[in-house]
């Protein structure tokens, strides 16, 4: 069985011995008590003791067979029973395209269909629904797709493009100005609800005020959430690197925004919340960026910062498969990441 993501409690009654079931010790209740899609649904098999091998199955909630065999000791004769764990098998990609028009027309479609997501949170999109031709996303395959777009023309914005329909979508976060810069977007998959997230810039000292009350914000919005979606996927730029391993020059940048102090005890606050970040998680080595400046040479150089991630609300770790930066793709000054649930 997987100890991470079920508890097994067991009660078995005395019997006699095999081939001799007690009538008064009839059987052993046997429940398995799992937390699918984050929220407390009990499936529970009952076993009677027989003189042949006793098999029980009970179906969870959306669950499917693991294919796993259990023994149980202290009966008259012994019972299997297949476990069944929730699968999500989702893939998701995310990535700041710094103007999606654009980003089409340096190839971002095509780079779309050969990445083959299940679903993908867009950053910075820079434009409104009624500027694209929609058709085109559709044509790609993701013919579901919901755009959170910024007051301000040509500026900020967030989208979620997918393969499959919804169960749910949630356009911002209901904080008026969070919301009049189309920051935030969430749907919901199969039982985990996945957001598009557009952290503002502090490039100045309003900014910088702006973006930290944003961040203060965005944790107590979280907080609440994660009480109604524990399952929950927040990818997109946060605009901020975590630890030096994340920056080509933690030294020189100590005082720029983006890796001030108080910005990285916030994201390192906001993991310790109930987060995993996905791609440290599996991968511990330095120099994986995911920005750089257009300025001299510096993607060449590979002088980047790791600015987007995927954090995955702890409920999911035991269902990550692999998370990834794809630094291939030059359709922005960022690259788009990709994590995978099983």
């Amino acid at each position: 069985s997987h100890p991470s993501r079920l508890v097994l409690q067991s009660y078995c009654l005395k019997s006699k011995p095999w081939g001799e079931p007690d009538p008064a010790a009839k059987g052993v209740l046997v429940g398995l008590r799992a937390a699918w899609d984050g929220q407390k649904q009990c499936a529970f098999l009952q076993f009677f003791c027989q003189t042949r091998i006793s098999f029980g199955v009970g179906y969870p909630k959306a669950g499917h067979p693991s294919g796993t065999l259990a023994l149980i000791p202290g009966l008259a004769s012994f019972v299997c029973f297949p476990i069944f764990a929730k699968n999500f098998d989702l893939k998701i990609a995310s990535y700041n395209v710094n103007g999606i028009r654009a980003a089409i027309r340096k190839g971002f479609l095509r780079w779309l269909q050969d990445t083959d997501p299940d679903v993908i949170c867009l950053q910075e999109i820079k434009a409104t629904e009624d500027q694209l031709d929609l058709t085109l996303f559709e044509q790609a395959g993701f013919t579901h797709h919901y755009w959170f777009s910024a007051e301000k023309k040509g500026y900020s914005g967030v989208a979620i493009l997918s393969r499959q329909k919804p169960d749910h979508v949630e356009i911002g976060t209901g904080i008026d100005y969070m919301d009049t810069e189309g920051r935030n977007i969430r749907a919901d998959f199969n039982g985990v609800s996945v957001m598009s997230l557009y952290v503002p810039s502090g490039t100045n000292i309003k900014r910088l005020d702006h973006k930290l009350q944003y961040m203060d914000d965005f944790q107590q919005y979280v907080d609440r959430l994660k009480k109604e979606v524990p399952n929950l996927v927040i990818c997109g730029d946060f605009n901020i690197c975590h630890r030096p391993i994340d920056i080509h020059d933690p030294v020189r940048n100590k005082n720029v925004s983006g890796f001030l102090p108080v910005e990285r005890e916030w994201i390192g606050n906001f993991i310790d919340s109930g987060f995993v970040d996905s791609f440290r998680h599996f991968n511990k080595e330095p120099h994986q960026y995911t920005w750089w400046t257009y300025r001299a040479g510096a993607r060449a150089r590979n002088k980047g910062w790791r600015l987007d991630y995927g954090m995955v609300a702890e409920p999911l770790r035991p269902h990550l498969k692999r998370s990834v930066i794809l630094s291939e793709a030059v359709h922005s000054d960022h690259c788009p990441i990709l994590l995978e649930l099983d």
